[in-house]
């Protein structure tokens, strides 16, 4: 079975009773809820009612872990350490949640794609701390999973096969719109096929999960996590290729906060989008 999931985040704190209901009518059977700051240690009690109601509705819950200010993979370990420390923290108060599974970004702002000399200790890096997070997760019985960023460090599959070759346990959840957009930026004229299509025919065997939305260019500017509707050539691109290159991943979350005119976007309106994935995948 394939679990499909939306997004909710701190800026859904003074309506998240309606999204809630919304995500359930929609068809979905879980919420991924995004740790962002002051979430969840210094407002872990309006975090709590939230969970309380996700599953009081009868939905499962999943938790994307806080990304901003986080850099795990940083080769200036000062940074690195203080990440790791950070998140080890959210780690046991998710568990307090027993989330489906629970996601990080793997990043740095270094620019190790014009010092090739200092890929190495970002790769290693991000393995001490890939491996920490693996290990206490494993002792808390949480599933873990790690996600490609759209620029720098773990954005090409290369990168992240490297990575993952040296982590026991590790998991990718694919986000498709990160992986296009780190190409695109590199080369104009990128299909999201082929994108998908490397990752999926080398990463495969990693992918546990994935994240779907429309990305967008227009006059030179790239909009991520926009509305997708059953025609979007990204979700086109995931159904085939996973079905091609028969990859397990047993969850997707639909990651879209805009709409093309830049409104937010209601979790009724994938009413469509849902109905294909269950089809499609």
């Amino acid at each position: 079975m394939v679990f499909l999931g939306f997004s909710l985040w701190r800026g859904d704190r003074n309506a998240y009773s309606g999204k809630i209901r919304e995500i359930r009518e929609t068809g979905f059977d879980y919420v991924e809820v995004s740790f962002d700051f002051p979430w969840p240690l210094q407002d872990n009690g309006l975090l709590r009612k939230i969970g309380e109601e996700i599953c009081e509705n009868g939905l499962l819950l999943a938790v994307h872990g806080g990304w901003r200010d986080v850099k795990l993979a940083s080769p200036i370990n000062e940074v690195r350490e203080a990440s790791l420390k950070y998140v080890l923290k959210t780690v046991e108060e998710a568990k307090r949640m027993e989330p489906l599974y629970m996601l990080f970004h793997m990043a740095t702002e270094q620019a190790v794609k014009e010092m090739d000399e200092y890929t190495k200790a970002v790769k290693d890096a991000a393995v001490n701390s890939m491996n920490t997070l693996v290990m206490r997760a494993e002792e808390l019985d949480i599933r873990l999973v790690f996600e490609n960023v759209p620029s720098q460090f773990l954005a090409d599959p290369h990168d992240a096969e490297a990575v993952f070759l040296e982590v026991g346990n590790a998991r990718l959840c694919f986000d498709v719109g990160h992986a296009w957009m780190y190409e695109v930026r590199r080369e104009e004229n990128v299909s999201v096929g082929s994108v998908v299509e490397r990752w999926f025919s080398g990463l495969g065997r990693w992918i546990s999960g994935l994240h779907i939305y429309d990305c967008l260019a227009i006059n030179g500017c790239l909009k991520e996590h926009i509305l997708p509707g059953v025609d979007s050539e990204f979700l086109r691109a995931v159904i085939d290729n996973r079905q091609k290159y028969d990859v397990a991943s047993d969850f997707v979350v639909v990651e879209a906060f805009k709409n093309i005119r830049g409104e937010d976007v209601k979790p009724s309106e994938l009413q469509g989008v849902v109905e294909l994935l269950r089809k499609g995948l």
